[in-house]
């Protein structure tokens, strides 16, 4: 019987440490940090990830101004670029494509990501939005602004976001200002926590006007700085919104790609 009970807790003992030896290498073992390519329509977002880079120390990020300034036109180069990277052995995880809203026009964009992201196991196109345009997320720097923008006099929609950032919160601004964008990209972090009160804000009352998802990026090179081993970026935007496309007058926001 004592023979019995000392090969009983041997086998217990045994299989308790193949479970800590399993449990240490799992811990030990990190998921690979994705090469990140942020394809920008604009000079302003570039030089605002560039100067994101720095702050957090993101090696593997690469922002990049496109050479096309329509929706289907970047993520056209996004594929383009794709494809080539990975025929050099240097494919990208994750490449963003980050463009305004206000703007689009062609939205065969989404079926191009569509079939892309089907066909490649590899590299996915994360289409990464602001309503109306980028200098609404550079406002979430400052506060968190609820109200809707709508076109004034001649001014576009987005000249009108565009001239309040400017007036009310950085007069120095244009898109070429690296210094000025720089100095906003520094309080990124309020940003982030003012894009999460507007999305639940707009959530509830089903509009886009204004709202961005630029701060899921942000998080998930957050993520990668940390090194919190969860690289993967979550679009909750696109989640709780799930129809497809946006109505004319941006009040309800409609994407998935299925």
């Amino acid at each position: 019987m004592g023979t019995d009970n000392i090969e009983q807790r041997r086998k217990a003992e045994n299989k308790a440490k193949r479970q800590r030896a399993k449990d240490a290498r799992k811990a030990n073992t990190r998921q690979p940090i994705p090469n990140i390519l942020i394809l920008t329509e604009g000079h302003s977002e570039k030089h605002y990830f560039e100067n994101l880079k720095f702050l957090l120390d993101v090696q593997n990020v690469t922002p990049l101004k496109s050479t096309y300034t329509d929706s289907y036109g970047v993520v056209n180069q996004a594929i383009k670029l794709a494809k080539e990277a990975k025929k050099d052995g240097n494919f990208f995880g994750y490449i963003f494509c980050v463009f305004d809203l206000d703007t689009v026009q062609d939205k065969r964009f989404l079926e191009l990501i569509l079939n892309f992201n089907k066909a490649n196991k590899d590299t996915k196109i994360i289409p990464v939005y602001t309503f109306p345009c980028i200098e609404l997320w550079f406002i979430l720097h400052y506060e968190c602004h609820t109200k809707p923008f709508a076109k004034t006099g001649n001014k576009s929609i987005g000249e009108t976001v565009k001239e309040t950032f400017i007036s009310d919160y950085c007069p120095d601004y244009h898109e070429t200002n690296e210094s000025c964008i720089s100095s906003i990209a520094e309080n990124y972090k309020m940003a982030i926590f003012n894009a999460n009160k507007l999305f639940e804000q707009q959530f509830d009352v089903g509009s886009i006007n204004p709202i961005t998802t630029i701060h899921q990026l942000v998080l998930l090179l957050i993520e990668i700085s940390d090194r919190t081993n969860n690289y993967t970026y979550f679009d909750k935007i696109t989640k709780e919104f799930p129809l497809t496309g946006w109505d004319s007058k941006a009040k309800i926001y409609k994407m998935k790609l299925k």
